[in-house]
């Protein structure tokens, strides 16, 4: 799930706002492909949020919707190496869409359901939904949006949630701006997340509010044409205060800082987009608490927070696009943060009128503050084929693997292979 988002505002031709922000982040295809359907989900709306927007002469209304089935072969349902249960499983699923535009406001949303049919073992069976809104106005020289995610799902994403947990997640994000000048701006944006874990043994460690908050400003069309941005603000990790039967806190402590960082946005070239944000971030947890025993200081750590967005549209149908991010996060059982590097490559490729190919490569390494370190992986390669008009078939090979080691009582991996053939109505 990606924590890096770019929000494209409507002011002018000239000015295409876009914002690189904290999100348990998230190829803009017809059907959502395979079981891992949150990761594609994901992509689809991040491939919207990167999109060039114009704006429109007058009011335009759009709307669609799909439904489809997809049949998934999974090599190890349970993710684990000591447990390995392959499984064949029926996905049928859902999704509509609407949105609104005129030149300087715009309401969408997305709504996507999908049910997970385990032929055999019936004990895991589970549904999942996504929302995702936005709405957003931008004046000639004041604007505001809020965008809107809303997740219940249980796949893997990201070394965040590299294993099957069943979990809601909701993030929030804000944003405002003023124009001081013609090239002279000042923005606000924040990203305030909710993460709940409907098992009891992960809620009790790891349900938490996180947020950023940043203000920074603008300086439009400096050199090489873009836009270059200084921000600051605070950060905070705020762990739900579970107990066991002896008043023991079971959530780590909570954590507050501060961050600082640089960057820049915009378009090299026609074909080239850019956003680049680099700095620092400090961090402090609280100190941890035992009944009946001295308190032990809390952790602080000081390090790198940048991220990356590339997005190149090499010749007519192929688009290459390049993220990653680093960044402090919740923790993992008793860690009160964590840094996560995250990586993805995305490609899409459409050498006919109604095949489109998407590949994409993602790899995410978190390493916590008491030496716990966690790794996810995964590769895949999908084919979508429009048979005719509305009706779409396709299928994909999908590798994933997660790994748990370092300062742990025993080490975990697992490996894991998905291919699925689907079929779905698009109107």
């Amino acid at each position: 799930m990606w924590k890096a988002i770019s929000v494209p505002m409507r002011s002018s031709p000239r000015a295409r706002r876009v914002l690189v922000g904290a999100l348990l982040a998230l190829a803009m295809g017809a059907p959502a492909w395979a079981q891992d359907l949150g990761a594609q989900w994901v992509d689809r709306i991040n491939s919207r949020l990167h999109a060039d927007k114009t704006p429109y002469e007058g009011g335009q209304f759009e709307y669609g919707a799909e439904g489809g089935v997809l049949m998934v072969y999974d090599s190890n349902i349970f993710l684990s190496e000591t447990n390995r249960q392959h499984e064949v499983i029926w996905v049928p699923y859902a999704r509509a869409r609407a949105g609104y535009s005129e030149p300087q406001f715009e309401v969408q949303a997305d709504l996507e359901a999908d049910y997970k049919y385990y032929v055999q073992t019936s004990g895991v069976r589970d549904n999942d939904e996504r929302f995702f809104a936005d709405i957003g106005y931008a004046g000639s020289t004041l604007g505001a949006s809020v965008i809107q995610f809303i997740r219940h799902e249980s796949d893997p994403l990201d070394a965040l949630f590299a294993n099957r947990a069943e979990r809601v997640v909701t993030d929030t994000i804000p944003r405002a701006y003023v124009d001081f000048t013609s090239v002279l701006a000042f923005e606000l944006e924040g990203f305030f997340q909710t993460v709940h874990f409907l098992e009891d043994e992960l809620g009790d460690t790891r349900d938490n509010m996180n947020g950023r908050l940043m203000g920074g400003l603008v300086y439009k069309g400096g050199p090489l044409g873009l836009d270059w941005i200084v921000q600051g603000g605070g950060l905070w990790i705020d762990y739900a205060k579970n107990t066991d039967l002896l008043g023991n806190p079971t959530e780590p402590p909570n954590v507050t800082g501060w961050l600082a960082r640089g960057g820049a946005r915009g378009d090299l070239r026609p074909d080239l987009t850019v956003e680049l944000y680099a700095g620092a971030v400090g961090v402090r947890s609280a100190d941890f608490k035992v009944a009946g025993l001295p308190s032990r200081p809390g952790d602080a750590l000081t390090t790198m927070d940048a991220s990356l967005f590339i997005r190149y549209k090499a010749i007519d149908g192929v688009t290459i696009s390049v993220a990653y991010s680093r960044q402090v996060d919740f923790g993992f059982d008793t860690d009160p943060f964590q840094v996560i590097n995250r990586g993805e490559i995305l490609g899409e490729f459409t050498p006919l009128e109604h095949l489109v190919w998407v590949a994409r490569l993602q790899m995410d390494v978190a390493r916590s503050d008491l030496g716990v370190k966690r790794t996810y992986g995964t590769v895949s390669l999908t084919g979508t084929y429009t048979v005719v008009e509305h009706f779409i078939v396709d299928a994909g090979l999908t590798y994933r693997g997660g790994k748990i080691y370092g300062s742990v009582a025993a080490p975990q991996d697992y490996t894991d292979y998905i291919f699925q053939l689907g079929v779905a109505i698009a109107w």
